[in-house]
């Protein structure tokens, strides 16, 4: 009955992931000290997993990182080859996050070792994606894409809705940071409709954005303004105050360059 509900508590702190961050961390401590209570490894495990990642979307990478490296700990101790290999997955967004890419390299060497040798294509898949992000990180969009289209080929393997659709979402990223908007526009097109069919209406925030980021560049200027407000207004419907204050910074940003300076400072 305890495990059933560590399960459950750390369901609902994934479900609060890109809805509210506070939240998220809250259910996935209550998961974590009941976990420790009952001696629950795995709980420990997932809960730890949810907490590193929670603070570091917190802007709390120390805090994050300590959580991620007791889910190491946790799963050396009890020989849980897969739970090691997706914290070390998880380390490999850590790093590239913080600029340390050699140690994002380390792991993704690791993460994709052990994944290999289970099979499990989704965790794979995963794995290329943050080597992708790593890259783009480091400004070497070439082989930024490479990895997605690697992560792409196994999602479309495995018909997975939402992974093709994050993909998709991240291929659009890369081709509007080389200035290639006709096709990032292509590939975001795409992603949403990946993201309609998997009911993902956070994620269809983000190609609103996106969308409107293209636009911004090419100089269409209303287009942009309709595609943020979009996404806010979706971001609103969802209840999501992440996705709304994300809208919000976008839009300081696009008032501030069109040289309005009080509607920039008012979002």
């Amino acid at each position: 009955e305890d495990t059933n509900k560590v399960k459950l508590l750390n369901e609902i702190s994934t479900n609060y992931k890109c809805i509210d961050k506070l939240k998220s961390i809250e259910f996935a401590r209550q998961a974590y000290h009941l976990s420790d209570k009952i001696d629950y490894n795995r709980g420990l495990i997932s809960s730890s997993l949810l907490l590193g990642s929670g603070y570091n979307r917190l802007g709390e990478p120390a805090i994050s990182k300590d959580f991620y490296f007791k889910a190491i700990d946790i799963s050396q101790k009890i020989n849980d080859q897969f739970m090691l290999a997706k914290v070390y997955n998880r380390l490999i967004s850590y790093y590239g996050g913080i600029q340390d890419f050699n140690r994002a390299s380390e792991y993704a060497f690791k993460a994709r070792e052990i994944f290999e040798k289970t099979g499990n294509k989704r965790e794979i898949s995963g794995v290329f994606i943050n080597i992708a992000y790593v890259y783009a990180q480091q400004g070497n969009y070439k082989k930024a894409k490479a990895y997605n289209f690697k992560a792409l080929n196994i999602a479309y393997e495995l018909n997975d809705h939402s992974l093709l659709a994050l993909i998709y979402n991240n291929l659009g990223a890369v081709y509007s940071n080389i200035q290639n908007i006709d096709s990032s526009n292509i590939y975001l097109k795409i992603a949403a409709d990946f993201y309609s069919s998997a009911e993902d209406y956070e994620g269809m925030c983000y190609v609103y954005y996106n969308i409107g980021e293209n636009f911004f560049k090419s100089g269409k200027q209303n287009e942009a303004y309709k595609n943020f407000h979009k996404g806010i207004q979706l971001s609103k419907s969802v209840n999501s105050w992440e996705l709304i204050a994300t809208g919000y910074q976008v839009l300081a940003n696009y008032h501030y360059d069109v040289n309005n300076y009080d509607s920039a400072e008012y979002y």
